[in-house]
């Protein structure tokens, strides 16, 4: 199997897309110490934007990784090269990790499977951050990506620190209790994807399950403005001193353009991707 290029690997380089890491000496990330021990020929890495920092997936280093199915197009990111591998039948198994997207995107675009897992469940040690970022990321997770969701929980039983003790599950569904939120305007839901949940929620209703319809309490504005104060500090944690200089200076029109609506508010953030698209 192969492993997204921001988990040290002993024997490997573990670059981030970044010159600099190339050299360091390490051992290997947690995930990579449990697949190991579960007889795992780790062989290789998988290619990710810088500091996996990315919906598309490019560095200087190693280049522009292409979607298997069309090479005109991404395979998305940042475990782009990941989804990428595994799409091709390069490799059976892989992990990513996410922390906007970061596995799932990759795997919609290639046609591939990937599992965001609760946090916590799978440690991050060897996980390389941004410089600056403590090890342990609030917002980010590290899970499988493979070809099936089968293959997925095969390998989240390896890489998984924890499991929820046989008497904690309910002994039926009928005490079971699961809150369903589908209707949000503002986070329109694929029709197909929607089919799919309604559907698994009358079955869960026909075995005797309890399934709530409900309304965010917050709003989602909110939400996403809140998420997206937490996502950029984690990724401008990893600009440069001049670029977080400028970023400073213009907090006061990134005020400005905020009070004058979303589309304003989106330009300034894809500004900011934009910079971290090219920089080293």
């Amino acid at each position: 199997m192969t492993v997204k290029d921001t988990f040290d690997v002993e024997g490997l380089p573990a670059s981030a897309g970044i010159t600099a890491l190339l050299d360091r000496t390490t051992e290997d990330a947690a995930v990579v110490a449990r697949v190991r021990s579960a007889d795992a020929i780790v062989w290789g890495k998988t290619n990710t934007p810088v500091y996996a920092s990315d919906w598309q997936t490019y560095n200087s280093l190693y280049g522009t990784t292409s979607n298997p199915w069309d090479l005109t197009r991404t395979p998305g990111g940042s475990s782009g090269g990941s989804a990428a591998a595994v799409a091709a039948g390069i490799t059976a198994l892989e992990i990513g990790s996410d922390i906007a997207g970061s596995m799932r995107i990759p795997a919609s675009f290639c046609g591939v499977f990937a599992h965001k897992p609760t946090y916590g469940l799978v440690s991050q040690q060897g996980l390389v951050p941004p410089p600056g970022v403590a090890a342990d990321l609030d917002l980010a997770v590290v899970g499988p990506m493979a070809r099936s969701a089968r293959d997925l929980r095969l390998l989240l039983s390896i890489v998984g620190e924890s499991s929820i003790p046989a008497q904690a599950l309910p002994a039926e569904l009928k005490r079971l209790k699961v809150a369903l939120w589908l209707d949000e305007p503002t986070f329109p839901l694929d029709p197909d994807i929607r089919a799919t949940l309604d559907a698994f929620a009358q079955r869960l209703q026909n075995t005797g399950a309890i399934v709530d319809r409900i309304a965010c309490p917050v709003s989602a504005e909110r939400l996403l403005s809140t998420y997206t104060l937490l996502l950029y500090a984690i990724i401008g944690a990893a600009l440069p001193w001049g670029e977080r200089r400028l970023y400073a200076l213009l907090r006061g029109p990134a005020k400005i353009a905020r009070a004058m609506g979303a589309n304003a508010l989106s330009w300034a953030q894809s500004v900011l991707a934009y910079t971290a698209r090219h920089r080293e």
